[in-house]
C-alpha cells in the first residue's frame, strides 16, 4: 500500500515522493503460518493465546505443555478427519502449530497398543486426538526406542554346555584388603 508522505527539511527545500508503507510482521511468527478460514470448518475452538509474548519463542514452552486446550482443530470443507489442522488462535486469526509445539502441547498423550487417534466433541463431532504428523514422529520414536520381541542375538541356540562355577575360597588368616583373588 502506498501513500503520498511530504517530507519537509529546510524551509527551502520541498520534496514529495511514494513511500511504501511495510507492515512487519514480528520475526517469531513467520514460522507460525496463517490460516485461512475460507475453505475451512472449525471443528473445535480453543481459547485464545493470553500472553503478549508469541508461543514460537523458546520461553513460552513451559507455558505450552500439556495445555491442549490452547488448541483449535481446522478441518478442509472438503477433507475428511485426517485432514484435521491443529493450529493456535493469536489475536483472533488462527495459525499453524510447529511440530516442536505440538510436541509440547501434547506431551502428556502416550501412545499405547490400543491407542486410537479419534474422539469425539461435546457436540458429537469426531476430531484427531492428536495431529498426524505427530502421530507420525511418536510411533518412529516408540519403533527406534522398543524392545524387540526376537532380537538378533536370542534367535541363535543357547549353548547346551553348562559353563563351570568358580568357587571362591576365602583365606581368614590374611586381612581382606592383602587377599589376591584366586
Amino acid at each position: 500500500m502506498c501513500s503520498q508522505v511530504i517530507h519537509t527539511t529546510p524551509p527551502k527545500k520541498v520534496t514529495e515522493h511514494c513511500a511504501c508503507v511495510t507492515v512487519r510482521t514480528p520475526k517469531v511468527l513467520l514460522t507460525m503460518k496463517e490460516i485461512s478460514l475460507k475453505q475451512m470448518t472449525i471443528i473445535q475452538c480453543g481459547q485464545a493465546w493470553p500472553h503478549p509474548v508469541h508461543p514460537t519463542q523458546r520461553a513460552m514452552l513451559p507455558l505450552l505443555e500439556r495445555k491442549e486446550q490452547l488448541v483449535s482443530w481446522l478441518q478442509p470443507t472438503d477433507g475428511g478427519v485426517e485432514d484435521q489442522v491443529p493450529s493456535l488462535r493469536i489475536n483472533n486469526r488462527f495459525y499453524s502449530i510447529s511440530l516442536r509445539l505440538q510436541k509440547a502441547l501434547f506431551r502428556h498423550v502416550r501412545l499405547q497398543a490400543d491407542f486410537l487417534n479419534r474422539e469425539r466433541t461435546p457436540d458429537g463431532r469426531e476430531k484427531l486426538r492428536i495431529p498426524v504428523s505427530l502421530l507420525r514422529d511418536k510411533r518412529r520414536t516408540a519403533a527406534r526406542f522398543s524392545a524387540r520381541a526376537n532380537p538378533p542375538s536370542a534367535t541363535l541356540a543357547p549353548d547346551p554346555t553348562p559353563k563351570p562355577t568358580r568357587r571362591l575360597e576365602v583365606n581368614h588368616s590374611t586381612p581382606p584388603y592383602f587377599r589376591h583373588p584366586p
